[in-house]
């Protein structure tokens, strides 16, 4: 145990433990580290700061690069935990003194467990919930283009700490894993507004308009601009359907192609069913059914669909 870091409270501090202190069986013998100056340098000691005599109950053993005390995980096999415990949930307490490489597990049930880092899996925190709306932004790479999109949360655990599984509206149940300071909850208010809609329900139906904003009283709803009127209407957003983008109709026959991450989709057709809630750019499709299986709806960018010609009956 000698060696390893910890944390002084309640100054929290940080130190390097040396040895037991001598004569005191509850304190222990840690060299603070000095503020803004070099301990060691060239393997030589530098600017060091004396031992002294800390409680072992006032210190704290530090988690590895990462790890927070209460994140919220899953605990899988192969981590030393009891085999009654894999698949439960916990949360980290902190690092295990004993062991610099586990860490500490409150599990629900109350029982603690020691683990390897390796074998968690990673919650996201409690108000991300399964099918929550959040917006995306700072992405790079391939993923760049999602900056801005309304995603969903997806069910399950991330493999990363500190991220959350969404799904990026390629038409895919397979989730994306992706940092918390790229995820915006909840998401603008304003990102909605400038979709064009057509009133579905009420003696509005089939009115055409543009989101105005939202009702700053029930979040399920928005004010919507008809064209002629001088009052915005409030309607729920259940009850209108998003415009599609230029070229394509309800009821179109599509078929998908360059996907680059649902690729099983590639040659697949479907019917258009209407525009999406998260993006003026996608399409919801009614996939086809196939050798027997239920089509299933996905949300498509309108770039990957082509639109097909219908058969005349006979």
């Amino acid at each position: 145990m000698s060696g390893a870091d910890v944390g002084c409270a309640p100054a929290r501090r940080t130190a390097r433990l040396l040895d037991v202190a001598p004569g005191c069986r509850d304190r222990v013998m840690v060299r603070l580290e000095a503020d803004g100056e070099i301990l060691e340098q060239n393997g030589e000691a530098k600017a060091e700061t004396k031992a002294v005599s800390i409680k072992f109950s006032n210190l704290e053993f530090h988690l590895q690069d990462g790890l927070e005390a209460g994140m919220l995980v899953r605990l899988g096999k192969g981590g030393g935990a009891g085999e009654e415990y894999v698949g439960q949930d916990g949360v980290i307490v902190g690092g295990m003194e004993a062991d610099p490489s586990c860490v500490s597990v409150r599990m629900h049930s109350g029982a603690m467990q020691h683990v390897k880092p390796s074998a968690l899996t990673f919650l996201p925190p409690s108000h991300l919930k399964e099918g929550s709306k959040v917006m995306l932004r700072g992405l790079t790479g391939k993923r760049k283009g999602c900056n801005g999109q309304l995603v969903a949360v997806a069910p399950g655990c991330s493999p990363f700490p500190k991220s959350v599984l969404v799904l990026l509206q390629e038409g895919s149940t397979l989730p994306a894993s992706v940092t918390l300071d790229h995820v915006v909850y909840p998401p603008p208010r304003w990102s909605q507004i400038g979709r064009s809609v057509i009133v579905r329900e009420g003696y509005r139906r089939g009115q055409k308009g543009k989101v105005a904003g939202p009702d700053d009283e029930d979040e399920s709803r928005v004010l919507v601009a008809i064209p002629g009127r001088r009052e915005n209407i409030n309607v729920g957003v259940d009850e209108v359907d998003w415009v599609l983008p230029a070229g394509l109709e309800v009821g179109m026959r599509v078929r998908v192609s360059g996907l680059e991450t649902s690729m099983d989709l590639n040659g697949k057709t479907g019917r258009v069913e209407t525009g999406s809630e998260c993006s003026s750019e996608r399409v919801v499709v009614m996939m086809d059914a196939l050798r027997g299986r239920a089509g299933k709806q996905v949300q498509l960018l309108a770039s990957k669909l082509q639109v097909l010609k219908e058969e005349p009956e006979v």
